[in-house]
Formats: structure tokens, sequence, C-alpha cells
């Protein structure tokens, strides 16, 4: 046994892979060959063999923590994430204070989706190890996932002090700062990234990225560039080259890695709409017709490509099929804040886009609570508490002739009190999506640590209901503290149903979905009312965030 463990520490491999055969041969009850022959094979890439070999290890030894910290190894490497996440926490039951186990099942629960999981484990295993530059790195992943970014930001930071030469962490340090809007920063993480990894082909394409969006054409050039150089049959990297040199005015440059970018990969809708762009630059106004329809073939709801279409044959003077496609152009506006998103901290962050012709954002964040389960806690609150039900309530009174509601109003001293547990819960998840509303705009953090949430309201609108009257959430001087609205529908209505909310000067027509949450500011800029309800019942909670009154 002495003899398999010299040979393997002296990388005499193929030796110690023989000997270890022999030896399960001979005694195949025994673990330590199992073990030492399942670490062997899963380095030189065996993983089936080595599966079996870490299986028979941990079978034989169950209370060998390093037996199943191999197996979960093995199952992480070859996809089994569930079968892995369980051997991980076989081993912590063995050994609660390895640093290298949570480390492990932490990237585990991040693979899973389990994020505030895989958060917990990264931050065990620094906490047990501070000089734990991986787990520092993957604790910085996670909390990246979880769109906290200051303190993703402060985990990659950890991760490079620990290990000056730690590429990936400087990667992912530009990729946050980036999202911060730290763009000079950003440049300068992904070039830390490039001095230690040279051959850092993706830390080239975003270090190009940021020096656009720095409007440092020239040096993106020269970043795209050096990644094509290594991977010069990756579209991407010829798509942003093109980006860069259509910003930079080189209409015909452009043209030409546009036209590389869909030779590498046809179906690249995006670039047939970047393509046509820049074909309308030059003029020739049927080739770029030609590329919009493209995009669209390829992608029915691309939202800029319907656009730019509309715009192209409103130029050509084809009045009724330019406004077919600005119609298109509204719906999927719609569609694309009640359905689009990506799961980030523990919700589903949704962003709005009003394209290309836009000369600014329309500034609704939305989001889905999670779980879900709070919405039907506070229905069943409101539907538990009729003596507390009143009609048509508003700032300053009733409205019972615009806003034709049963309503419950909740002051903030009542969330703390028995029974009121649902308010809690809710306000979590309603204070997660406006600290990452401030994070897409960092403007506001200046003054948002001030705000406060006043008064606010549990409402049902029922068949032949709504708010009628348009309105803002400042309609006087008594209202002149408010900053934001927010709103979150608790049930799912049918569009058949009606009860949409109406967003007029943006032509946003939001269906109510379960969980889904709304955050507004409280401008004119954003008059609203509510449709028509049709049938059935429509649910939701909604109040301001304003200044602290005088």
């Amino acid at each position: 046994m002495n003899n398999l463990l010299s040979t393997f520490q002296n990388g005499q491999f193929d030796q110690t892979e023989k000997l270890a055969v022999s030896l399960t041969e001979r005694f195949p009850n025994h673990p330590f060959p199992w073990k030492v022959m399942g670490v062997l094979l899963q380095a030189r890439g065996k993983l089936s063999e080595a599966l079996l070999a870490c299986q028979n290890s941990a079978q034989l030894a169950p209370q060998d923590a390093d037996a199943h910290n191999n197996l979960g190894i093995t199952l992480h490497a070859l996809g089994k994430l569930e079968e892995a996440s369980e051997s991980f926490t076989q081993a912590l039951s063995l050994r609660p204070e390895n640093a290298e186990i949570h480390n492990n099942l932490g990237v585990i629960f991040k693979q899973l989706g389990k994020l505030k999981q895989a958060e917990a484990s990264c931050a065990k295993a620094v906490a047990l190890k501070p000089d734990y530059a991986e787990a520092f790195f993957n604790l910085g992943d996670a909390r990246l996932e979880l769109g906290r970014l200051e303190e993703a930001k402060s985990s990659f930071i950890q991760a490079t002090q620990v290990k000056p030469d730690f590429a990936e962490a400087y990667f992912s340090l530009g990729n946050t700062l980036k999202e911060l809007g730290e763009l000079e920063k950003a440049e300068e993480s992904f070039k830390q990234a490039i001095e230690f990894k040279g051959d850092f082909v993706e830390a080239y394409n975003n270090l190009g990225n940021t020096q656009r969006e720095l409007g440092e054409f020239g040096n993106s050039e020269l970043s795209y560039k050096q990644a094509i150089a290594m991977q010069p049959e990756n579209a991407r990297y010829h798509s942003n080259l093109g980006l860069t040199l259509e910003d930079s005015d080189r209409l015909h440059e452009a043209e030409a890695s546009y036209a590389r970018a869909l030779a590498l990969k046809s179906d690249y809708f995006e670039v047939h709409n970047y393509l046509g762009r820049v074909l309308k630059k030059l003029g020739r106004v049927s080739e770029a017709k030609i590329s919009y329809t493209r995009a669209i073939a390829l992608n029915s709801n691309y939202v800029d490509a319907h656009s730019n279409l509309g715009d192209l044959l409103l130029m050509m003077g084809r009045h009724s099929e330019s406004l077919s496609e600005k119609k298109r152009e509204v719906a999927l506006y719609h569609s694309t804040l009640v359905v689009g998103g990506e799961f980030y901290k523990g919700i589903i962050l949704k962003k709005v886009s009003l394209g290309q012709q836009a000369l600014s954002p329309n500034f609704i964040g939305s989001w889905i609570i999670d779980p879900l389960s709070i919405c039907d806690e506070l229905i069943s609150y409101f539907e538990s508490n009729r003596s507390k039900q009143t009609s048509g309530v508003v700032a300053g009174g009733k409205d019972v002739v615009n806003k034709n509601s049963i309503d419950i109003k909740v002051t903030p001293d009542e969330v703390e009190k028995p029974g009121n547990e649902p308010f809690k819960k809710y306000f979590n998840n309603l204070f997660s999506c406006f600290q990452n509303y401030t994070e897409e705009w960092p403007f506001l953090k200046e003054f948002a640590t001030n705000l406060q949430i006043g008064e606010f309201n549990l409402q049902r609108y029922q068949s032949g209901q709504h708010f009628q009257k348009i309105h803002t959430e400042r309609m006087g001087l008594s209202s002149l503290h408010r900053i934001f609205a927010w709103m979150t529908y608790l049930n799912d209505v049918d569009i058949a149903d009606g009860g949409a909310t109406v967003f007029s000067h943006y032509g946003l027509e939001i269906q109510p979905k379960k969980g889904l949450t709304l955050i507004w500011p409280a401008e004119w800029t954003h008059a609203h009312k509510g449709s028509l309800l049709n049938s059935n019942s429509k649910y939701i909670i909604t109040g301001w965030m304003h200044f602290p009154q005088s």
C-alpha cells in the first residue's frame, strides 16, 4: 500500500495504475487502492472508470470524508450534479470544517441554480480558509449571479489579493466593474487578466467591448483583432469588430466584418440587422431591406429589426407596411416586459428597451418575486380581513368614480404586527428589486438610501372595474415627495379578461402576471391607468417610495 502511495506522489502514473489494479484484484474489499485508483483515473480523464473506483472506495469506507469528496468531484466532472451534491453533503457531514468540500458544494449549487446556497457554501469556505483564492472567486461568481454587484466586486478583489496572478478573477472583476458602470477600472482589470494569461481570448473581447463603450474605438479595434487572431472562426468577435468600425463611421469595413460573421454563422440574426443598418447608411436601401427581413425570418420577435424595417419602409414611402412593422414592434415591447427575462439574484430580472430610435429608456424596472406563494398569502390576507376593506382608496381620500376598487390600506408600522408576516416576506423581495434598480441606474444611489415606504394598498378589481383616470404619482403639492411607484400583480389575468396597466407615453400595456413587480418614476412621463377588467378578478399590492415628510 505504501508503494502505491509513493508512486502516485512521485508522478509515476502508469506504474500507479498497474499497481492499483493489482491491489484491487488481490484486496477487493480494501478501500485504499480503490481510493488512489479513483483519484488517478479522474486526473487522467478516465471518468467512467474513475467513477466505479470512487464508488467502491466510498462504499467500503463510508466514514471517509475524502472518499465521498472524491466521488463528488468525479460525478461533477461527469455532469451528474444532483448526485455530486449528495456526495459532497455526505463528506461535510463527516468533516464539516473542510473548506475545500464547502467550496466544491458551492460550485455545484451554482450550476444547479441554487444561488443562495452557493453563496453560503463559498462564504463558509473562505471563513474556514481566508487564503482560499478559488473560494473567493466562486463566492464572487455566486454574488454576481445574485445581482449583488458590490459584494461580488469585493470577493473578486479578495481573490486577486490572495492570488495576484489569478487571471480568471481579474476577468470576472472586469465584468462586474463594467456592470457597475466603472468602465475605466473594468478596462484595467481586463488588461490584468491578459497580462497573466496571454491567450485569454474572451478577456480581449470584453476589453474591446469596454473600450468601445468608452469611445476608444481605435483601442477596441485592436482588442477585437487580437481576439480574432486567436479564434478566427468566432463569428461574435467579427460582429463586435464590425460594431466598433461602424461606430467609427468606417462603414465599408464594418460591412466586411459583418459579412465575415455571417459567413461563419449564417443564422446570426443580430448581425443581419447590423448589416442592414450599415447598408441603409450606405444608401443601399433594397439590400438593407433584405437584411432586416432575414433577421426577422430568423427571429420573428426581434424588436430592433422590426423597428429598423419599419423606419426603412417609411423612408421608401411604403406606409402601410411600415405601420404594420411598427405595430409589431409595440406588441413585442409589451411581451418583452411580461415574458422576457433572466434569473438574477433569486428573482427573474426583466429588462425593457425602447429600441434604437428612442433617445432614452423608459426606466420601468420589472422582476418576478420569489417564491410566488407570497402572492397567494397576500390574497389570502385580503380576503380574510373583510372588516379592513373599503372602496376606491386614493392618495388623500377616496375616488369611487374613477377608481372602483376594493382596498385595504396598510401603514408601515402595521407590518410588524402579528398576522402580517406576508408583508415582511414581500418587502424583502421589493427591497431586492429596488436594490437592483439602483444598480442599473447608479446615479440613484446618491439619494435612494434616504427613501421610505409610506402607506400602501392591497387592491382587488372585479369584472367591470378599473382605475380609469390617467394619473401619475405626483398630482399636487402634497405628493411632491414621492420619487418612485411600485406594484406587484398577485394573480394571472388572461389578455381576454383585460385589466392591463397602460403607460400612455410609452405605448406599454402590461398584462397582469402573478408575481410581476414594477418600479417606475413618479413623474408625469409615467402617466398610466388601468384597463377595464372584463371578467374574473385582479389583485395587486402598490405604494410609493418617497423622501421623509417633514
